[in-house]
């Protein structure tokens, strides 16, 4: 898919170096080959349906400093709604993504500094993992975003770990120049659904197998094996991306970089497809480890002052 093909702009910024000052954009781990095995295995013996969601919710926790750094307005949110869906509908994915926010405002300095990993406060502000997928923004340092991926044998999409963290400043209007469009949402999403880098490759493997070319059994693939990111039709990638090159480079021999893969690191300019086994991959994942999410939740539960708004249209 060419970025012409996208109805929404994202406005190419040319970068071929990598800037003193940028941040880390990802600090989501891949998975072990260990654990994709297990989850294929867990969906052998599981009923799942690979056919999307029509709805997919989102509870958004804004969490606030006591300056009032990291409030985010209803608009913010509609803006980043408004951009992860696009990026979906331009690839071929029919899920639409509503954001819901949690009627208690969250102000604690040391939360705001930590919510990537701060795991306790997490686990109390949690809302149904298993219904939604909890997001955290502050202004964690640690890096622009994180999240919790679905494998494992223990994995359980009821337990109130379950949850994605973006800094706000990604969020878009921002104004930080090369991340403020929206696209760590979308990056992060894609890992809470199964997703991983399309530059690392299998972590128990090192690095001698990082050029060559492998699939997955559920996705296709030259080889048995599980080489890079599991993903047959994604090039060999040894390296992230900074910025938006002019041209992509190759990172290994015969292969061009995915600079515009949302599961890489550039830009927020530059990032606009997912090819199209990491979506059946994505819907294999998420159809096998989170069933509930992916069926479109369960019933709602009775009404309580806790309840999550949902974040009308404007």
């Amino acid at each position: 898919m060419r970025m012409s093909a996208l109805s929404f702009s994202l406005g190419m910024v040319l970068a071929t170096g990598v800037n003193a000052t940028e941040p880390t954009r990802c600090s989501t781990p891949d998975p072990s080959q260990a654990s994709v095995i297990q989850l294929l295995k867990r969906s052998k013996v599981n009923a799942h349906t690979l056919n999307p969601p029509g709805v997919i919710k989102i509870v958004w926790h804004d969490i606030r400093a006591s300056n009032g750094d990291g409030a985010v307005s209803d608009e913010t949110l509609v803006k980043q709604r408004n951009m992860l869906n696009q990026a979906m509908r331009a690839n071929g994915i029919p899920i639409t993504f509503e954001i819901f926010r949690m009627p208690r405002e969250v102000i604690d300095d040391k939360f705001f500094a930590t919510c990537s990993d701060n795991l306790a406060l997490i686990r109390q502000q949690s809302f149904q993992p298993e219904n939604y997928i909890n997001v955290f923004s502050c202004g964690d340092n640690s890096s622009l975003g994180w999240a919790y991926q679905p494998y494992g044998d223990r994995f359980d999409e009821k337990d109130t770990a379950n949850r994605v963290y973006v800094n706000y400043r990604t969020l878009p209007g921002s104004n930080w120049p090369g991340y403020d469009l929206g696209a760590t949402l979308v990056h992060e999403i894609g890992h809470y659904l199964g997703l991983v880098h399309v530059f690392y490759p299998n972590p128990e493997e090192g690095t001698h197998h990082i050029c060559e070319r492998g699939g997955n059994p559920v996705t296709g693939g030259g080889n048995p094996g599980y080489w890079g990111d599991y993903i047959a039709d994604t090039p060999a990638q040894k390296e992230a991306t900074h910025g938006c090159p002019a041209q992509a480079p190759s990172s290994c021999p015969g292969a061009v970089d995915s600079i515009h893969n949302f599961m890489d690191y550039s830009f927020d300019s530059c990032l606009a497809e997912f090819t199209p086994d990491q979506i059946k991959f994505m819907y294999f994942v998420s159809a096998t480890a989170r069933p509930i999410l992916w069926s479109g939740g369960t019933a709602a539960s009775k009404k309580t002052s806790d309840n999550p708004v949902l974040i009308k249209v404007k």
